[in-house]
């Protein structure tokens, strides 16, 4: 069951509203886990975003890294609306309550969401292979 939370840690981007959606299907103790974090940003491409988050999945299993998506897009082209099975499989989905632009939501997002060494900035129509 996704958990709906605003980050107070991001006071700073109080010129947008944005829902946070933690999933709880983080492994402990998983050393890539604790190293890399994928951060996709999407908007109205919610089945591109589905097929990476399935292609990291089938690479790595158990084992993956984390998955954090940044959503910005119209309400009824959300991942979480359109492809809600492979949204409860991210750990972080943030949608935010209009397009932030993609400068924002890679490098201001990509560069603060995460804390683990290696953020891996991803465009939502790829495809990962291991």
């Amino acid at each position: 069951m996704a958990i709906f939370e605003v980050d107070p840690s991001f006071e700073r981007w109080d010129f947008v509203n944005m829902a946070f959606i933690l999933c709880d299907i983080q492994v402990e103790g998983s050393s890539m886990r604790d190293r890399v974090t994928f951060c996709i940003k999407t908007i109205h491409r919610p089945h591109c975003c589905a097929t990476l988050v399935r292609s990291i999945f089938e690479q790595c299993g158990d084992k993956r890294p984390l998955i954090h998506v940044l959503d910005d897009g119209r309400p009824d082209l959300r991942f979480s609306k359109r492809c809600p099975e492979e949204a409860r499989l991210v750990d972080r989905l943030v949608e935010t309550e209009y397009d932030i632009g993609l400068s924002a939501g890679r490098n201001r997002y990509g560069a603060t969401l995460s804390n683990v060494p290696l953020r891996d900035l991803v465009d939502d129509s790829g495809y990962w292979k291991s």
